[in-house]
Order: C-alpha cells, then structure tokens, then sequence
C-alpha cells in the first residue's frame, strides 16, 4: 500500500509544479505554494479527481505508443463523469475547454508518464 501512495504523492507534487502553476482556474496566489501543499480546488478539480484513471491511461500510453489517450479518456473518464451536468460526448466543459482535464489533458498525460518512467525505472 505505502508503494501506491508515494506513487501518487509523486504525481500529485509534479501536477501540481507543472499543471496547476498555469491552470486558469487556481486560488489566487495559489501558484507560490510548494508543490507538497494541495490546493483548495483539488477536491472538485477534474485531474485530481481521476488521478488513478489518469495514471493508468499514461500507463498504457508507455506500453502502446499508437494509443490515443484521448479517446481512453472519454471512456474511461469522461463518459462516467460526475463534476458537471453535461458529462460525456456532449460535455459543454469540455467543448469548450473549461474543464481542466479537457484543457491540460496532453500535459497532464505526459507528466504522468514522466512520474511512471522516474517511478519504475531502478535506482
């Protein structure tokens, strides 16, 4: 168990130095916390909320480099959202980029193939 969870604490630190630095929906001044301090948008934050589904489509990204993450994302993710009334294929958040999982969704997938690699590889 304690594996899983600096795993994720890894993924967590580094959405949050690369990601959340950037994304248009952070607290104000947000930005300057360390990357060990979540943030008060976390708990609704599209990202966060499917870190584990997240990882696992990075995963296979790793493994299948003709994947395309994007549509693993609709079905694994999207298509079961909670976060917004028009989840799924019609997702007015995601259409329109408001949604943070919608708008940083490249990035985030290759930080977290990033945290994989620096994960798996020996020390």
């Amino acid at each position: 168990m304690q594996h899983h969870l600096a795993r994720f604490e890894l993924m967590q630190r580094a959405l949050r130095t690369s990601i959340c630095t950037r994304c248009w929906q952070r607290p104000p001044g947000s930005e300057g916390l360390p990357a060990t301090e979540p943030r008060a948008c976390e708990p609704s934050c599209t990202i966060f909320l499917n870190l584990p589904a997240l990882a696992a489509i990075a995963a296979q990204e790793r493994d299948d480099e003709l994947a395309p993450y994007d549509r693993a994302m609709r079905d694994l993710i999207c298509a079961h959202c909670k976060a917004t009334p028009t989840a799924g294929d019609f997702c007015v958040e995601g259409q329109t980029r408001t949604c943070p999982l919608s708008r940083y969704a490249k990035q985030v997938i290759d930080v977290l193939d990033r945290c994989g690699r620096v994960h798996l590889s020996p020390t």
